[in-house]
């Protein structure tokens, strides 16, 4: 249960070596990205890509269709998540296209209709033209101001993230490991692949595996 990647960052700056493991796949994805120090090119690769987005604006060439998708996306807001997506698709670097996905992951629920992150609940929110592209700009500004910091100061320890069953741990070697941290026992009950779904379609991730 490695979360949005806490541990593992504090792991790199104490250059301790980090093994993270999530069945949920944006939690891997945010984790691996957070934990993934990026150079000067990758960073510029990235400014570079949210400057030039509305010169794509209008070229959608990869469609994300799943159940109930109209009843939980604005045309609009649909139109604008597909640009976002074929364009990250074009993206050769994996940091850069993870980078650019976690970005993305964290605005899906605020142009949704769900009502919140914690509240599987359709609500007309009345999203103007343009402002799922500015979410997603602001967003990822903010994620390379934290990045460029976390590059400056991170060992290189090694970390790996695994997408897998905490309960079948068959990847990892016996005696591997010297210290294990673990999540407090929840007072109440997060429902993580119901408040995640919307974000594990439009990241084309299998959703029903971490259901």
């Amino acid at each position: 249960f490695v979360g949005c990647g806490t541990t593992i960052v504090e792991s790199k700056l104490l250059n301790r070596n980090s093994i993270g493991v999530d069945l949920n796949h944006i939690a891997t994805l945010i984790s691996e990205t957070k934990s993934t120090s990026l150079n000067a090119d990758e960073i510029e690769e990235i400014l570079h890509f949210i400057e030039n987005l509305e010169m794509s604006s209008s070229i959608i060439t990869k469609t994300i269709d799943f159940p109930n998708i109209d009843h939980w996306f604005q045309q609009n807001v649909k139109e604008e998540l597909m640009m976002l997506t074929s364009s990250i698709s074009k993206v050769n670097n994996s940091k850069v296209s993870n980078f650019l996905r976690t970005g993305l992951s964290s605005i899906i629920t605020s142009v949704s209709n769900q009502e919140s992150d914690t509240r599987y609940v359709a609500k007309n929110k009345d999203i103007p033209d343009g402002k799922t592209l500015d979410l997603f700009k602001v967003k990822i500004k903010s994620m390379v101001e934290r990045i460029k910091q976390f590059s400056e100061t991170a060992s290189d320890s090694t970390s790996k993230i695994y997408n897998a069953d905490s309960t079948n741990l068959h990847f990892l070697k016996d005696n591997s490991v010297d210290l294990v941290v673990t999540s407090p026992p929840y007072a109440n009950t997060y429902d993580y692949y119901l408040y995640h779904k919307l974000r594990m379609y439009w990241l084309e991730f299998d959703v029903a595996n971490v259901k």
